[in-house]
């Protein structure tokens, strides 16, 4: 791995951290996918600002055919969420042995099913229960949507990024990896597991159910996706006139995203309150 960063940005034993991490994170990849042999190098870009058109509302982004990591270290991303971010990106980087998706809807599914146990184990809520919720509340989109996504941003776009991860979790467990890999690389499912989409997405459906209206710790899914609404408006408005917003406001609004991921749901409505960016009434 090569870690670089803009000149002063950040002191020159980042490096050697980061490195040590993304050692790990690409071990882990290059296990779950199957892929040990890929030994190229990995450049990654530690970005202390990354709020651009073509990666919009992104904490991270990869150009997988050159081999590149980008992670946005503007004070906004935890240390304990890192690690998965790292894997998320560096699991764009490996899938690209599986081939070039032209639907977002697997590549991204395939970083989130890769970065879960890093999510899970440093206490943030799973991709599998905040969309299991989404199915209680009406609020999880269709498999034809999903596969026609935009997917810019998992802040913003929480219920596309996360079903996504759930649905190849879901096809993992029931089908088997070269299964799901088959999907990736666009074959059909009536080829690969004798059922049409709609089949499948009924399938899901009844994986999901039993946590659809689970309570974690005291958090139900009404509670939190109203919370995380509040948040993704935030992130919103920061989006459409980022001039306005000050760089306290940003602080209290990086905050709360933390705090919402964490379930600590009461200082993420304070901490939205106190930022002023959004107008959405937590339930």
């Amino acid at each position: 791995f090569t870690v670089r960063w803009r000149p002063g940005a950040f002191p020159a034993e980042r490096a050697e951290v980061v490195a040590a991490i993304a050692a790990e994170s690409h071990a882990y990849v290059v296990g779950q996918l199957g892929f040990p042999d890929d030994v190229e190098p990995i450049e990654i870009f530690l970005a202390d600002q990354l709020f651009a058109q073509e990666c919009w509302g992104c904490q991270g982004f990869a150009a997988a055919d050159l081999r590149q990591v980008f992670i946005l270290q503007d004070g906004s991303v935890a240390e304990d969420e890192f690690k998965a971010l790292l894997t998320h990106e560096i699991g764009h980087v490996v899938s690209l042995h599986v081939g070039l998706p032209e639907k977002l809807f697997f590549a991204e599914g395939a970083a989130v099913w890769l970065m879960e146990r890093d999510i899970v184990n440093s206490g943030y809520i799973s991709a599998v229960q905040t969309s299991a919720w989404a199915l209680d509340l009406g609020l999880l989109p269709s498999l034809d949507t999903l596969r026609e996504a935009t997917y810019q941003g998992r802040v913003r776009a929480r219920l596309e990024y996360d079903p996504a991860g759930a649905f190849a979790m879901f096809m993992i467990e029931q089908y088997g990896l070269d299964a799901y890999k088959d999907l990736y690389q666009l074959e059909s499912p009536e080829h690969v597991v004798d059922r049409t989409w709609d089949e499948l997405e009924a399938e899901w459906h009844a994986w999901l159910a039993p946590k659809s209206q689970a309570t974690v710790g005291e958090v139900t899914g009404v509670r939190w996706w109203a919370t995380m609404n509040r948040v993704i408006d935030g992130f919103n408005r920061l989006y459409i006139d980022a001039e306005s917003v000050s760089v306290e406001q940003y602080a209290q609004l990086t905050a709360a995203r933390l705090e919402v991921n964490r379930l600590q749901l009461a200082s993420a409505d304070e901490l939205m309150t106190l930022s002023g960016l959004t107008t959405i009434t937590a339930q």
